[in-house]
Formats: C-alpha cells, sequence, structure tokens
C-alpha cells in the first residue's frame, strides 16, 4: 500500500536531500534480516505534490529540484486542506492512520470511519503543535 506522509523538519535545513528524510524515518523501515515488527515502510518516493509551496520551496532552497519543490510546505500553510496517512514529527515520533485502528478492507464500514475521523482530529492536533516546521511529502510504501 502507498500512504501519503508527511515529515516534519524544523528549519533551517542546510540540504533537503534523501540523507535528510532518511536520518528521520530509517528506524521504521523494514528490515528482512533483522525483522522488527515495529516497522511502517520498505521503500519510499517523493510525494506527489499535494502540499506544493512556491514560497516554502524558494525558503528552503528546492525551487528547483525535481523531487521536493513540489512536495514542501511551511506547517501553518498547510491548513486543513489535506490530511495525510502518516505524520512523522521532529523527535522522529511516527503517527499514522493505522494506529487508530483503520483498516483497508473496512475503510467504508463505521468502523473505518470512525477510525479515520479520530485520525483526522489527531493529525490536526500534531500539525498544529508544529506551525513553525516544514513538511516534506513522501509516499511510504507498506
Amino acid at each position: 500500500m502507498h500512504s501519503v506522509t508527511f515529515v516534519l523538519l524544523r528549519p533551517p535545513i542546510a540540504n533537503l536531500n534523501r540523507a535528510t528524510i532518511d536520518a528521520v524515518i530509517q528506524r521504521y523501515r523494514l528490515n528482512e534480516m533483522n525483522y522488527d515488527p515495529s516497522w511502517r515502510y520498505d521503500y519510499w518516493t517523493a510525494g506527489d505534490g499535494l502540499i506544493a509551496d512556491a514560497e516554502t520551496a524558494a525558503a528552503v532552497g528546492v525551487a528547483g529540484d525535481e523531487d521536493y519543490a513540489q512536495n514542501v510546505c511551511f506547517v501553518s500553510r498547510i491548513g486543513g486542506r489535506y490530511t495525510p496517512f502518516n505524520i512523522v514529527t521532529p523527535d522522529g515520533t511516527w503517527h499514522g492512520l493505522f494506529d487508530f485502528g483503520w483498516k483497508m478492507m473496512e475503510r467504508e464500514t463505521p468502523a473505518g470511519q470512525e477510525a479515520y475521523e479520530r485520525w483526522s482530529a489527531h493529525a490536526a492536533e500534531v500539525l498544529a503543535a508544529y506551525p513553525d516546521c516544514i513538511a516534506v511529502e513522501i509516499d511510504t510504501h507498506s
């Protein structure tokens, strides 16, 4: 499953690249040689540009970058326009929709909808707690 994930980073960001993101989320990556049941993804790619913000891209210095220019936004500018499946805060804590009991096969059921509503409220609270951070949108696969 592919999931939109926001990785929140505190500015200034000296160099936004794959290593910057990996430093925050790598501990949640599936390691087939040493299985850990707390894994959250097996690989990630740049996002789909759902939170594209030219002002943020310029401020971070990625305006011309193919992977990141369309995938960064100051958290304070996201507002309620998009709720991701996952949020990783600057301290490395992973917050995810699945933590709220949501299951893909039950997404249209009352329980699935209730889980999504609880997640949406939690995600809004998490984002509100980090207004000065920069959200980097990535696509995580699990």
